[in-house]
């Protein structure tokens, strides 16, 4: 069996940009995954990126975006914003420039050896490799709080990163839990999709259609190379800084690309915790299941101090009750759409 000096397991951005730098450096490196594969089977047609042409994935800058539109004869102002189409197809074009070639399949089995590690593949390959990177991305961590989805009935709910094909929403009112830009995405690619109404809940303020800047993350970014753990070693305060003023550009604010297709009538945007108090309340209505019937009821998301007892992430902050009688408006609602993130830790 021969011996690679590098195994990446995934194909997604990061595995195919870390390959190509290898490469670059004369390991000899194996990679295994399905190429692009979150982008095209976890996420929608009709999805753009907040990054921009300088976001390529060549480490020693030479198949970049940039490269990839002087081949096409284009330019970056008639790529941008960079859509989820666009990007795979450059993807596929840095593989191919890089000369990658990812074996097919899933790493099922990996264990340390004497100098190195082997792995096994799910559908039976043996490989050796003298180092590994791990660069499976998060579609195995979707953040779903279990209390959540105990109350809610198995074909009404997904996670964001399940919700691919949204026709299937077609005619439906759907809310979605989350604030973040790919919530209010989703919102405008259901609408397009024929959703007959979608309701945006979360629990900061309305975020504002604002460009975000990201120029001061390469810096951070690139400390990494000299100092991998620099984050861990910072004062507390400067961590929540630094974590406040990435929430800020990530969640406070929504590219202006987006707006018009997110201003339109059929979406409803609300901040659902005001003062501590729920601000509004959805009910799941239609048939469910005979077993579930007491899930015919009102679901009203509110901030709620016992999340943290029940575990609930802190960030999500949301936790789901049953009422009958309800003092705040009440939206009639067919699907849930959970946009809460993802669990990597």
């Amino acid at each position: 069996m021969p011996e690679a000096d590098l195994l990446i397991v995934g194909a997604g951005p990061f595995g195919l940009s870390l390959a190509a730098h290898a490469r670059e450096l004369g390991l000899e490196t194996t990679v295994v995954g399905k190429p692009m594969g979150f982008w095209k089977d976890h996420m929608p047609q009709g999805m753009y990126l907040r990054s921009a042409c300088d976001w390529h994935l060549d480490a020693d800058g030479r198949h970049t975006i940039q490269a990839f539109l002087a081949d096409r004869g284009q330019t970056p102002h008639d790529v941008e914003p960079l859509s989820r189409d666009f990007y795979l197809e450059y993807a596929d074009w840095f593989q191919q420039q890089a000369g990658i070639e990812p074996l097919p399949g899933r790493v099922s089995l990996l264990q340390r050896r004497a100098g190195g590690f082997t792995a096994v593949t799910d559908n039976g390959t043996a490989l050796a490799a003298r180092n590994v990177a791990v660069a499976v991305g998060f579609s195995n961590f979707p953040q779903v709080p279990p209390e959540l989805a105990a109350m809610l009935p198995a074909g009404r709910w997904s996670h964001t990163c399940d919700a691919v094909d949204l026709a299937t929403l077609r005619g439906k009112r759907v809310l979605i839990v989350g604030g973040r830009q790919s919530a209010f995405e989703w919102a405008a690619i259901l609408i397009d999709e024929g959703a007959t109404q979608v309701h945006v809940s979360y629990r900061h303020d309305s975020p504002a259609f604002a460009p975000s800047d990201w120029s001061w993350v390469n810096p951070l970014v690139d400390a990494m190379v000299d100092r991998p753990g620099w984050f861990r070693y910072l004062p507390k305060a400067e961590q929540d800084a630094l974590a406040k003023r990435l929430w800020i550009e990530g969640r406070s604010k929504i590219e202006p690309w987006l707006k018009a297709r997110v201003m339109r009538p059929a979406i409803g945007k609300r901040r659902n915790v005001i003062d501590g108090a729920p601000a509004n309340h959805y009910r799941l209505s239609g048939p469910v299941p005979a077993s579930e019937k007491t899930l015919n009821t009102s679901v009203s998301w509110r901030h709620c101090e016992r999340s943290r007892q029940r575990k609930i992430p802190t960030y999500l902050a949301l936790a789901a009750e049953f009422s009958a009688s309800l003092c705040s408006p009440i939206f009639d609602i067919r699907n849930l759409l959970l946009e809460t993130q993802f669990d990597c830790d």
